[in-house]
């Protein structure tokens, strides 16, 4: 059965310090804030998250601050995985999937136009990492990869996890 995300979802906006360090006590306020503000869930590590200039331990940190406060909370999350490097995707995402997220966001990688067989290979990999959990992929705005990726991604996801997924 696929889970539908609708409604209005909520990013995380990463605030940093003056140290340029992450201000995980801003982090956190921020999200209380959004879940008082009863927003229908909340969406970390997207391009205002940063994804590609955090180390994996500001990575973990972020995703946990966000699962334990939402999961509190009873709001639905969606973690994003995404980064540059297609394997240190694939690691987010094994990592995500112990935080119980509604949803694992992934992007193609964009350093190379990939064909259709490729992108399918790369999303099934991700899907096999998720472990029947919720993984989906979305086409950035830089990535070279083929305008029809969105349908890739579907079929590559719904047939590794045997779900179903839907993609934007």
């Amino acid at each position: 059965m696929v889970t539908r995300l609708r409604g209005n979802w909520a990013t995380l906006l990463l605030p940093i310090a003056d140290d340029d360090s992450i201000d995980f006590g801003r982090l956190r306020a921020e999200i209380d804030v959004l879940i008082d503000a009863r927003v229908d869930g909340i969406y970390s590590n997207g391009t205002a998250g940063e994804f590609h200039n955090q180390t994996e331990e500001e990575y973990g940190r972020v995703q946990e601050t966000l699962a334990s406060a939402c999961t509190a909370a009873s709001m639905p999350f969606v973690i994003g995985a995404c980064h540059s490097d297609p394997m240190v995707s694939r690691q987010r995402v094994a990592r995500a999937v112990a935080l119980k997220p509604r949803a694992i966001q992934v992007i193609l990688p964009d350093w190379w136009p990939l064909t259709d067989a490729e992108a399918v290979d790369y999303l099934a990999l991700i899907a096999e990492e998720a472990r029947g959990g919720a993984a989906g992929a979305l086409q950035s705005a830089a990535c070279q990869a083929r305008p029809d990726a969105a349908r890739i991604a579907v079929g590559a996801v719904a047939g590794a996890n045997g779900r179903g997924g839907q993609a934007r």
